[in-house]
């Protein structure tokens, strides 16, 4: 057991190459491992023991042919929620209308229910995994080598530059992709909330809420969570007798597994909440960076205070969103010292230079060239 959770922790190790932020990472790190590792401890008997344990009069049947039926054919509470019943137990007693009990057929699919948030959750990142294509890994490839040669880096810093200098100002559609993703997430969160609720037949949107109203009224009433997971149901076997009649055996199931249930979801609840503020507060920001420069410059300033002010400023007025985007990422990766000669180096090349790309560049020295032969043959 501890195993499974050592290897599902480590995950998140695995990331050599940083192409999102912080808040991304909430989602598809800390989330899906806090997922998975709920789905560990649900599917071992090490913490929770049995899934369900039932109490009945009869002596015909055998206790674990009891405690399977009403695992596999869903246990029921009755409607009334009373603190004290005559059972002691809220949400069981007599109760002869059928058509009034609240079964919880959704005890078997949790497990899988929790692989599946798993797996939307890291949606987000397998989008833009596709979608960045790997070009931060790609140019700082070797350069975060710490015996590299000065040779060697100077060449393949000159392959950076001479990269962002021929795609320069064409990469708004890469920080257009990484706000998509970003907004998925945001997405994906509040769409847990809803599968969530049409998966426990409950308002899962406000359980948070109803259960820190619970804990604060004077006077207690059931809480809401032991509504969702109550720890005590009822079942009813079914069964031929000796003369061919039905018989039914009623039994009292306690749920153990629900005491780890109800603390699964209600960390969950209001980490999604947690997860939503955060969100919306990063693309908020990220949607600023899209329509304001200097926004842009102050970001860029701020992370990399090595770099000098001026020359961030001047790259990010030339520059669009996905420059300073592609720039961002590669100062999270490389080296401070290479990441600083290729700012500066991008800097001179601006200052020298129009600001210009490399391509207009070229394909207006090679117009300029056809020109003077035009005039060199015509002699003009």
């Amino acid at each position: 057991m501890f195993s499974v959770l050592e290897s599902v922790s480590n995950l998140p190790k695995g990331q050599k190459c940083k192409i999102d932020g912080a808040v991304f990472q909430l989602h598809y790190t800390v989330t899906v491992v806090a997922l998975i590792a709920f789905f560990a401890i649900l599917t071992t008997r090490q913490f929770v023991g049995d899934p369900v344990n039932c109490i009945y009069s009869s002596e015909k049947i055998k206790q674990e042919a009891m405690d399977v039926y009403c695992w596999t054919h869903t246990t029921y509470t009755v409607p009334f929620w009373p603190n004290n019943s005559e059972t002691g137990h809220p949400g069981v007693g007599q109760d002869h209308d059928p058509s009034t009990f609240r079964y919880h057929t959704y005890y078997q699919w949790v497990y899988f229910v929790l692989l599946l948030q798993a797996a939307l959750f890291y949606a987000p990142r397998f989008l833009w995994l596709e979608w960045e294509g790997g070009r931060v890994s790609t140019l700082m490839e070797g350069l975060r080598v710490a015996a590299l040669r000065r040779e060697e880096k100077e060449d393949k810093v000159e392959v950076v530059l001479d990269y962002l200098l021929t795609t320069w100002s064409k990469h708004d559609w890469y920080a257009r992709r990484y706000l998509i993703c970003q907004g998925l997430t945001i997405v994906n969160v509040l769409a847990q909330y809803l599968l969530l609720g049409l998966f426990f037949e409950e308002n899962f949107i406000t359980l948070g809420f109803r259960q820190l109203h619970y804990h604060f009224q004077t006077a207690k009433e059931t809480s809401p969570l032991y509504k969702l997971f109550p720890l005590v149901t009822m079942c009813s076997f079914k069964a031929f007798g000796e003369t061919g009649e039905t018989q039914t055996t009623p039994a009292i199931c306690i749920m153990p597994l629900n005491i780890v249930n109800k603390k699964i979801y209600l960390i969950l609840w209001f980490w999604f909440l947690i997860l939503i503020v955060l969100s919306l507060i990063n693309i908020g920001l990220d949607i600023s960076l899209h329509f304001r420069s200097n926004f842009r410059g102050y970001a860029l300033r701020s992370k990399f205070q090595f770099v000098n002010t001026d020359v961030v400023q001047l790259l990010c007025a030339k520059g669009g969103v996905g420059d300073w985007l592609l720039l961002y990422l590669l100062g999270r990766n490389l080296d401070f010292i290479v990441f600083k000669e290729v700012m500066e180096k991008l800097n001179v090349h601006f200052v020298e230079g129009d600001g210009r790309n490399l391509d207009d560049r070229e394909h207006e020295s090679s117009n300029e060239k056809r020109k003077k032969s035009f005039r060199s043959f015509f002699g003009i």
